[in-house]
């Protein structure tokens, strides 16, 4: 392979002969502030937490789950009343532009990157239709975040008189 970089958004890990297949290795494009919310559902968990801020981060992949070497971030808010949706679309904007910015600049060696700090790492799993059922014993700052984070996919939803009901 003759290219300079390869480019991956939300994907599995790579074997190391797709990371060194490029001159410059392979990068991602993570939708949140790493070491902040590592894994598959970044923006669930941000907005399920109640996070008021999140971001997109360019960095390095290597052969752990969102550990590499960060090359920029860019911040990007959470409103009070944002789904997930909403700020995936965001994110979208948010991470494309990064990406333009900032690898001409790494290819022109003015980037250098910097290491994650392992102690402020925190999981991202994946969320599953079960996460969707409203805890509806929570507060209800705590209900509305869930019923957020949940929107669109996997869906809010409660159990009334036996029967799954979504909540849009």
């Amino acid at each position: 392979l003759n290219a300079d970089v390869s480019v991956v958004v939300a994907f599995r890990l790579l074997p190391k002969a797709i990371l060194d297949a490029t001159r410059l290795g392979a990068v991602n494009i993570h939708a949140s502030l790493l070491p902040a919310y590592r894994g598959a559902a970044p923006i669930h968990h941000a907005v399920l937490n109640g996070e008021k801020q999140t971001g997109c981060t360019l960095f390095v992949l290597n052969q752990a789950m969102d550990a590499g070497q960060i090359l920029a971030q860019q911040t990007s808010p959470i409103h009070p009343n944002d789904t997930t949706g909403d700020v995936y679309e965001r994110l979208q904007t948010v991470g494309a532009k990064l990406l333009i910015e900032t690898l001409p600049a790494w290819n022109r060696g003015e980037i250098h990157p910097i290491t994650q700090d392992e102690r402020r790492a925190t999981p991202a799993p994946k969320v599953f239709s079960v996460d969707g059922c409203l805890r509806l014993h929570e507060t209800a700052a705590q209900v509305h975040n869930q019923a957020r984070a949940m929107t669109p996919t996997p869906g809010a939803w409660i159990k009334l008189e036996g029967e799954k009901v979504k909540i849009l």
